[in-house]
């Protein structure tokens, strides 16, 4: 069964973060979707959360980016993905955060696509 990307969209954004874990999905209990990055591009979900560094108390953020496809996830899928990371960067960088974040990109798709090994190595 494959789901529109809008309507997965909705679904992962109207359902508790619980559930969604539960399911195998660990997304943050705040979530934005939409995200306009201006020449990076239109983000579809972020989730983040603030958590603070055990050793030194210092606050930083834990981002989450997903993008979503209805089919197979193919390196397209990654290059974009890596590109919305480097405009969250751009962003919170203007922004005066500098080394207090942590970027991790989630893929969402259905199929049993396989990375070329040239995009792994």
């Amino acid at each position: 069964m494959y789901y529109e990307e809008k309507d997965l969209e909705r679904l992962i954004m109207n359902t508790d973060s619980d559930i969604l874990y539960d399911r195998g999905l660990y997304i943050h209990d705040k979530k934005i979707s939409q995200i306009n990055l201006g020449e990076f591009g239109r983000l579809d979900i972020l989730s983040y959360d603030k958590n603070y560094d055990p050793f030194t108390g210092i606050p930083f953020l834990n981002l989450r980016i997903f993008e979503l496809k209805k089919y197979g996830i193919g390196k397209d899928a990654l290059f974009q993905s890596i590109r919305y990371a480097k405009g969250v960067k751009h962003h919170l960088e203007k922004r005066g955060f500098t080394n207090n974040y942590n970027i991790t990109i989630v893929l969402v798709g259905s199929g049993d696509y396989k990375f070329d090994k040239e995009v792994i190595d």
